[in-house]
């Protein structure tokens, strides 16, 4: 035998059933006394039944971001709607919406309460307030991106109390909106002007075939020239056998490889600072790459090896790649799942010949300056840079070693 709740809070249900039995025993005992009490307790339960029964329906609630994109450091505005469509007056409204870790309210007109779970260190924002039959009621504050990540903010949940206090409901807004704050940048071009060697000249790639779209010069045959690049031409004006020659395509591909780990061995605890400061000047390199019209691949250790494609973010041409390459690095996670000189080994078969690999490490170990000279050796432009401690080892001449740690130092502010 099913239970009949009226209002699903045995309690509110009780005092109904009670008023209806006292109602009953005035009419018994025909005293009037007793039974306008009793039905006026029973109509002022059922209202307030009906009430919270409809309190939710035609409820709206928006949340619109001035962007869902933006760098650490950065303020986005964000503005709260609340929408009552029903001839309903509701006089007591609670609203709560998941703040993510990686923002910090900056300002509210009016103010929000905070709330701090420390079980799970999640920040919530809490305003309650009244709202009229078709009302709109607008709130507008502001958050600062104080650390790089992909989260959501929301769902909110909305709790409507019925005007006498009884009973209550609850919802869920299913509203979430996806917030990616990139890493914070680095002015590297800064650094470029007191290396020794730019970084910009680094940033190239390999010559591989001769582009027979672009001529460059006429020379005197040698034996081996393919026929079909003799130039008749002045080959009849100087009685000798004159060959054309072509300028050689250039790889504009540009890979990132980011090493997650920051000590030895690879899954041995993290430094956040150190990995920040990685991520940062992986996400300031590839920035760079950007403008001067490479295509961006990001690789990292952080994931298990996708069977398909190694590179988290596949090189394109497409004016959108960048987004893919600071969101890519935006949700690094501090954890390896193996050295990053295996999973270049690994993937290397992956990756285009003739690119730029420009490799990124706090820790740059033995291991992993001998893999980055194999990769030099076999095809590619391969730069390595370093932002924690001086390597002391040999440094092959195939390679492009900048050390930037002094660099950091004086020029990256870990503080929002």
């Amino acid at each position: 035998m099913k239970k009949i709740r009226l209002s699903g809070k045995p309690l509110h249900d009780t005092w109904i059933v009670l008023l209806i039995g006292v109602t009953i025993f005035g009419i018994i005992t025909s005293r009037g006394l007793v039974i306008s009490f009793g039905c006026i307790g029973v109509i002022v339960a059922f209202i307030s039944l009906v009430w919270n029964k409809i309190c939710l329906q035609n409820l709206n609630y928006y949340r619109t971001l001035s962007t869902k994109r933006a760098f650490v450091g950065e303020t986005i505005d964000i503005n709260l709607t609340v929408e009552n469509k029903k001839p309903l007056p509701l006089p007591k409204v609670f609203i709560s919406d998941e703040l993510p870790s990686g923002l910090k309210l900056e300002k509210s007109q009016p103010s929000f309460e905070i709330n701090h779970q420390l079980i799970d260190n999640r920040f919530f924002i809490r305003k309650s307030f009244s709202i009229g039959w078709y009302q709109k009621i607008f709130w507008d504050y502001s958050v600062t991106c104080t650390k790089r990540g992909i989260y959501n903010l929301g769902p909110a949940e909305i709790e409507v109390h019925e005007p006498l206090g009884f009973l209550q409901s609850k919802i869920k807004h299913p509203a979430a909106d996806n917030i990616v704050i990139y890493p914070k940048l680095i002015d590297i071009e800064k650094f470029e002007s007191h290396s020794n060697r730019p970084l910009g000249e680094s940033i190239k790639g390999t010559k591989l075939l001769n582009d027979y779209s672009r001529p460059y010069s006429v020379r005197d045959y040698e034996i081996g020239d393919p026929v079909k690049t003799i130039d008749w031409k002045s080959t009849a004006k100087t009685t000798k056998l004159k060959v054309k020659t072509y300028e050689p395509s250039i790889s504009d591909i540009f890979i990132i490889a980011v090493a997650t780990e920051t000590t030895y061995p690879h899954w041995a605890a993290h430094s956040p600072k150190k990995l920040e400061r990685v991520v940062s000047t992986a996400a300031s390199v590839a920035w760079l790459a950007f403008k001067r019209k490479f295509q961006l691949g990001i690789l990292t250790n952080d994931l298990p090896l996708p069977k398909n494609n190694p590179l988290i973010v596949s090189p394109s041409k497409d004016k959108h790649n960048i987004d893919l390459a600071l969101k890519a690095l935006a949700g690094i996670k501090a954890y390896s799942v193996e050295p990053l000189e295996d999973r270049l080994m690994k993937s290397s078969r992956n990756i285009p010949k003739g690119c730029t690999l420009s490799i990124l490490t706090s820790h740059l170990s033995k291991n992993l300056m001998l893999t980055a000279h194999h990769l030099s050796t076999t095809g590619y432009n391969v730069i390595v840079i370093n932002t924690g401690d001086e390597y002391k080892g040999q440094i092959p001449k195939s390679i492009h070693l900048y050390q930037i740690k002094e660099f950091l130092d004086s020029n990256y502010n870990e503080a929002i």
